[in-house]
């Protein structure tokens, strides 16, 4: 089972704001936005529940339903879209700097 969203999530998701596409032009683009501000520890706790998240075997529809109840203002018109992100930041999350 997944547990709610740590703080440290929700703070991330809120980098994510509507001028995004003024600062972007790629996926990598849009993790290291999201990731403006991220510390080890706050790495730690995003990590260990996007982990839980991305192997839960949601479904597109899921993932867009999670990601409209984040505190964010960015729209993913897709499932598929929200899973590549959450996988990109697991993935930046997870080697150095924040290891």
């Amino acid at each position: 089972m997944i547990g709610a969203p740590p703080p440290e999530f929700k703070r991330m998701c809120q980098n994510l704001g509507p001028d995004l596409a003024e600062f972007v032009s790629s996926w990598d683009d849009v993790v290291q936005h999201a990731l403006i501000g991220v510390d080890r520890a706050d790495a730690l706790a995003i990590r260990n529940f996007l982990s839980q998240l991305l192997s839960a075997g949601l479904s597109d529809n899921d993932f867009k339903a999670f990601w409209w109840a984040m505190p964010v203002t960015t729209v993913f018109e897709t499932g598929e879209q929200v899973r590549i992100l959450l996988a990109g930041i697991y993935e930046a999350v997870s080697k150095p700097p924040y290891t």
